[in-house]
């Protein structure tokens, strides 16, 4: 609070320092039963080879806390109608730090949602699979309410339901392949210091973002591999720009066929830097911010900054 006060900002906590004053004990609860698991898998809720899968992962899991653990929103004053699991994943990952995704289920629109991406097909995975059984086993309604006029050849209940997100949402890549894509985009594609006027004063229409790289910038020469044809990975990216808002643009990458690493827009000389592959950001914009960061490099001078130049 000290450091905060003499760098001007406000005397207030951050938010996640607020949540940790609502932090309750440990309770344990409800073990998977196997007996639940069989009769889902009999009712066509799950699989064989799902169950096999949710029952691998179960006994890996006795060395940890909970192979699910339901995170109860509603008693912390947030809506009931989501439904948070922590879910054991035997794997550290850049999705899973601590061998743990959350998984979302969605009990007014059937919809589920796991950090992993799921399958591309069926846009299932093993630790939806484990949530669903702990669903089943104690609340079964949720789950058999949406099964009655499905009774017949289901594999897995996620193929007769919406999913939140596009099947090919994330990279899904491993920490090293991260680490190459930065490197690469640090190495070739940061903005410069000195940009033409004309790039940082006149605003465009974006349409749609590809890479613009024909040949894998990650293998070696001096002959590197053609990419493969782009592919979709969002279609509702947002730009913003100092006169304008657009949503619902799409996204692509594009894959090397021999070292599997994804390409990824990021081109400044378009006239956008690509945040996340979700928010998109004008030139003039950036340049407008950081403007605002070199006059008033304090929090709360920002937002009197922002506020005198009528930006938000």
């Amino acid at each position: 609070m000290q450091l905060a006060f003499s760098l001007g900002l406000p005397g207030q906590e951050c938010s996640h320092f607020q949540r940790a004053n609502n932090v309750q004990p440990y309770v344990a609860q409800a073990c998977l039963l196997p007996e639940v698991l069989e009769d889902m898998e009999t009712k066509g809720l799950l699989s064989s080879e799902s169950a096999k899968q949710c029952c691998k992962l179960l006994e890996a899991s006795y060395s940890a806390v909970d192979a699910v653990y339901r995170i109860n929103s509603g008693e912390m004053g947030y809506s009931s109608r989501l439904l948070f699991f922590s879910t054991f994943t035997n794997k550290k990952d850049s999705w899973c730090r601590f061998k743990r995704t959350i998984v979302t289920f969605d009990s007014t629109a059937g919809q589920w949602s796991c950090r992993c991406g799921g399958h591309a097909q069926i846009h299932s995975c093993v630790h939806r699979n484990l949530a669903k059984w702990w669903i089943f086993q104690e609340s079964p309604h949720l789950l058999v309410k949406r099964t009655k006029s499905h009774s017949d050849n289901i594999d897995d209940l996620d193929t007769h339901m919406v999913e939140v997100e596009t099947p090919c949402d994330s990279y899904n890549e491993d920490e090293s392949k991260v680490r190459l894509m930065t490197e690469y985009i640090y190495s070739t594609k940061r903005i410069q210091r000195d940009l033409p006027i004309a790039l940082k004063t006149k605003e465009k229409e974006p349409t749609t973002f590809l890479p613009t790289e024909t040949q894998c910038p990650y293998c070696e020469g001096p002959t590197p591999p053609d990419l493969l044809p782009h592919k979709v990975i969002r279609t509702y990216a947002v730009v913003c720009g100092m006169t304008y808002v657009k949503k619902g643009l799409s996204v692509a990458v594009k894959k090397c066929p021999r070292c599997h690493n994804s390409v990824r827009f990021q081109d400044y000389q378009s006239g956008f830097h690509n945040y996340n592959d979700r928010l998109f950001l004008t030139i003039p914009l950036s340049e407008y911010l950081l403007a605002g960061l070199a006059v008033s490099p304090t929090l709360h001078k920002m937002q009197s900054f922002f506020s005198e130049h009528c930006l938000f």
